[in-house]
């Protein structure tokens, strides 16, 4: 038998890549979280007002994934389509994700709105003029869920209380026009807005937090580590990596903090090394090297991934909530099942 060619290797190596990065973790807690979401979209629209829902969680946890994988999953079932509106042939969205713009002012989100609902001039008028807009450009796309990205981008323009205040206001206003509920996705720091103003607070479906994976939490470490198995199969590598051992293990938590996020986007990348290197699995030196390119780590001491001992947990590192703990901890051998755990 001839050897594959060059070209049937570099297939092999894209789907190997591909088939990697379907791979969608369903980890108890996260599945709650898709619940709730769909819970809020399905009836987060009211009699009087709509709702909102946050979603908060670290930088790298996840969070855009998961919306991404629930936006998926509802349009198989609920597609786009299209209608017509005087003569003119309208594009419905179903979902629409925006991501809040990098020092955003409210003008600037309804900018940012406008041009997601394909308005011809989004920075026309004034802040009153292109929130009436944005109302009527969500009721001629027919969006019944507005994900707001990045929300941490315009709490971060937060000064004051009364800022504060002003930008749940304007939320507040749009949940008013009871179109379509809104999910908030951000960092802790994207919290405040809602903290400030009650009547906001009011209109809040629920709030969700990315949990990371504890260590010292046996049972929630053992669903890791099935985790990591699941993530080494579908690297389809000719050779086993051990990813679940638990000293790699270990070390990989403690280089991600145990965030679903973090872990695949650091397998995500050292599979890309192995690759490039014609490795045949992944090794501890792949993932050192891994580690000191996206960290810029000269030090060793500083890499999780370098020899000696078994890294202690992060200083940022603390046990998952209870409610998480639970969450994992009722699917008892189930939830161990890698079959359970991705897809």
């Amino acid at each position: 038998m001839s050897e594959p060619t060059t070209s049937a290797l570099d297939v092999l190596d894209d789907s190997r890549i591909l088939g990697f990065r379907k791979i969608f973790v369903k980890d108890p807690p996260l599945m709650e979280i898709l619940t709730a979401i769909s819970c809020l979209h399905r009836t987060g629209k009211g009699i009087t007002h709509s709702q909102c829902m946050g979603l908060f969680g670290p930088s790298g946890s996840g969070k855009t994934r998961l919306v991404q994988y629930y936006k998926h999953g509802y349009l198989k079932t609920q597609p786009i389509s299209t209608y017509e509106l005087d003569g003119i042939e309208v594009t419905t969205f179903p979902i629409l994700i925006v991501e809040c713009p990098a020092h955003a002012t409210i003008k600037g989100l309804a900018e940012t709105l406008l041009t997601a609902l394909g308005d011809p001039k989004p920075w026309r008028g004034s802040q009153q003029e292109m929130t009436q807009r944005v109302l009527y450009g969500l009721r001629l796309r027919r969006v019944s869920l507005i994900v707001l990205d990045e929300f941490q981008h315009l709490s971060n323009q937060v000064r004051s209380n009364y800022a504060a205040y002003e930008t749940a206001d304007w939320l507040k206003s749009l949940l008013n026009a009871n179109i379509c509920p809104i999910l908030l996705v951000g960092t802790e720091a994207a919290a405040s807005v809602l903290r400030v103003n009650e009547q906001l607070q009011r209109r809040s479906f629920a709030v969700h937090r990315f949990q990371p994976y504890s260590i010292t939490n046996r049972t929630d470490f053992q669903i890791f580590k099935a985790m990591l198995e699941g993530l080494e199969k579908a690297m389809n590598l000719p050779l086993p990596s051990g990813l679940a051992d638990e000293n790699l293990a270990s070390r990989i938590h403690a280089a991600t903090e145990g965030l679903i996020g973090r872990i695949t986007g650091l397998l995500d990348r050292a599979l890309l090394l192995a690759i490039e290197r014609k490795e045949n699995c992944i090794t501890r030196q792949t993932l050192h090297d891994v580690y000191s390119r996206i960290f810029n780590v000269t030090d060793s001491g500083l890499n999780p991934f370098s020899a000696g001992d078994q890294p202690e947990p992060s200083s940022h590192q603390g046990d998952i909530s209870t409610r998480a703990i639970r969450a994992r901890g009722n699917n008892n051998h189930a939830a161990l099942r890698i079959k359970d755990l991705l897809g």
